[in-house]
Order: structure tokens, then C-alpha cells, then sequence
């Protein structure tokens, strides 16, 4: 079997003052005993990048999408980015899509200033 598994549950950002970037990096772990198949990582809610005020992209991917998938034990990073336009508490989330595995969602919360 595979095991799609984070080191955290939320991805915190802290304050980010508005005009400018943060990012934070995600490891993505397959604890399990077969290929992890994923697909590109997404972000939905209010904070995803064609929403306002918050801004929250995908910004890099060291994880393979598709073919063998990532190996039994191996790890790999996903990259998000926050740019807030507008001040307060900004949240979305953070999907992480196996076909061999169950979809895996974390909180993105960060605050403009």
C-alpha cells in the first residue's frame, strides 16, 4: 500500500505585509510500500490566486506528476507562495491528489499587513 503523509497539518505564513511574498515549503512523504501516483498539486478557497483579496499559488514541485510516481519511503517538496492584497487573516487549501491514495488537504493561513 501507499501512505500519502505531511509533517504538519497547516501551512503557516505568520504576517506578510502587502505587496510582497512569502513562501513555505511543503514536504510530501510516502511512508508506505508502493508507488505514490500524484497529481499536480491545487489550492481552493477564498485564497486561491483568482480570488481576493488573498493570493496563494503553487509556486514549485519537486514531486513527479503521473508515470512511476514517488517511491516507497522517498520525499518530495511543494512550494506555495502568499501574496496578500488586502489586510487580515487569509486562509485556502493546499490539495495533494494521489490515484493510489486518498486526497490529503492542508489549511494555508497567513495574515496581510
Amino acid at each position: 500500500p501507499v501512505m500519502l503523509t505531511f509533517p504538519l497539518n497547516t501551512v503557516l505564513f505568520g504576517s506578510v505585509a502587502r505587496a510582497t511574498t512569502s513562501t513555505q515549503n511543503v514536504v510530501v512523504s510516502n511512508l508506505g510500500t508502493a508507488n505514490l501516483v500524484l497529481a499536480a498539486p491545487t489550492i481552493t478557497g477564498s485564497g486561491r490566486v483568482d480570488s481576493q483579496p488573498a493570493k496563494y499559488t503553487v509556486t514549485g514541485n519537486t514531486c513527479p506528476i503521473g508515470g512511476t510516481g514517488l517511491a516507497p519511503l522517498a520525499t518530495c517538496t511543494i512550494t506555495v507562495t502568499f501574496a496578500p492584497t488586502a489586510t487580515g487573516n487569509q486562509t485556502a487549501n493546499l490539495n495533494v491528489n494521489a490515484s493510489n491514495a486518498a486526497t490529503r488537504t492542508l489549511l494555508v493561513t497567513g495574515t496581510g499587513t
